[in-house]
């Protein structure tokens, strides 16, 4: 049932059928959509189901959806303007919009605003966890380390909460400690191995502290929570960020065994086969992964890697050009495709000069 009534909403976005569908749902279905358009990233249905149900079901829950909403869109003058309409009496209301309109005002990058919005909310709502989460992010964007770090210390003592340990690790990278840092590391692995973490970023605080011994017994904690996770991948990682290119090759082989288009692995062999250089053989073998999948992700990146590292100008654009078209959104190419035009731009600088 509600997946005919989602196509439906999908389809009539700009109509004003929309108003006639929505009065056909109770409260329940109205959170589901609400919730499902979110989850989906399809923001202007979301924006719209929750407006619905806000202004058809004014509730601490309907609230929240719908300034979530108004967050995402950055939309500080409607949560004003809610703001004004609502009772003084309507204390739970007023928190949903006041938080959102503080989490508004740090995606503006205006840190004093949000800072003295949340000051002033009552105490009960100021000991909120999300609350005190929010408040210690504005203290880390604003630049104001030291600070967040101190109110972290008197509303977080003793918690081990894994946002609070991700805050906790970001401050350390802001503060360029890799002790600190490979220390929450370990304190989140610790708390959940289950959930994903930068793990080239992880391995580099490992290596930069100079914790060998306790950066692979994590690597093993981190890996056995996750059956999708290689070992071998992993410590392959440490090996080539140590520049043991052949051992790093050893391990990676073992992985390719298994799974021949291992996205990490085909990478990484690669550029070890590179390193080594080894350029005919990093040639074939990416061929190879093109062969059994053509727009091989991991391969396309490390094409372009080595193209640029050879100067093959021509061909790195080229592939760029193509990765742009099929991951026009991945952070990683754009990197990619951003190092080869700067690459391009001294090359050719170079050339003129030189004339």
């Amino acid at each position: 049932m509600l997946e005919q009534t989602i196509h439906r909403i999908l389809e009539n976005l700009e109509s004003e059928e929309l108003q006639l569908i929505l009065q056909d749902l109770d409260k329940d279905e109205l959170k589901q959509l609400a919730k499902h358009f979110i989850k989906q990233k399809q923001f202007k249905a979301s924006y719209l189901v929750s407006r619905y149900f806000y202004a058809n079901n004014p509730s601490r829950e309907s609230a929240r959806l719908y300034t979530k909403n108004l967050s995402l869109r950055k939309d500080l003058a409607s949560l004003d303007k809610e703001l004004q309409r609502l009772d003084p009496k309507e204390t739970k209301l007023i928190y949903e919009f006041n938080y959102f309109k503080a989490e508004v005002l740090k995606k503006k990058e205006e840190f004093d605003k949000a800072l003295e919005l949340l000051d002033g909310l009552p105490a009960s709502d100021k000991s909120r966890m999300e609350v005190r989460l929010l408040k210690t992010n504005c203290l880390v964007e604003r630049g104001t380390l030291d600070e967040a770090l101190e109110y972290m210390q008197d509303v977080f003592e003793g918690d081990d909460n894994y946002a609070v340990l991700k805050i906790r690790r970001n401050i350390y990278m802001y503060k360029k400690d890799a002790s600190k840092i490979f220390e929450t590391y370990q304190e989140l692995i610790r708390k959940d191995a289950s959930k994903e973490i930068n793990i080239e970023h992880f391995i580099g605080s490992g290596l930069s502290a100079n914790a060998e011994k306790e950066l692979y017994e994590c690597l093993k904690v981190y890996c056995e929570a996750d059956p999708q996770r290689s070992l071998d991948d992993h410590m392959a990682k440490v090996l080539f960020k140590q520049r043991h290119w052949k051992k790093a090759l050893d391990l990676w082989s073992s992985v390719l065994k298994d799974d021949p288009l291992h996205q990490s692995a085909v990478y990484g062999y690669s550029q070890c086969l590179f390193y080594l250089n080894l350029f005919d053989v990093c040639d074939d073998f990416l061929s190879s992964v093109f062969e059994k999948e053509e727009f091989h992700y991991s391969a396309l990146k490390s094409q372009i890697v080595v193209n640029r590292n050879l100067y093959y100008r021509t061909e790195a654009i080229d592939l760029c050009r193509k990765a742009m078209e099929l991951y026009p959104r991945d952070v990683g190419m754009v990197k990619e495709h951003t190092s080869v035009a700067l690459h391009d731009i001294w090359n050719r600088r170079a050339e003129f000069e030189g004339n």
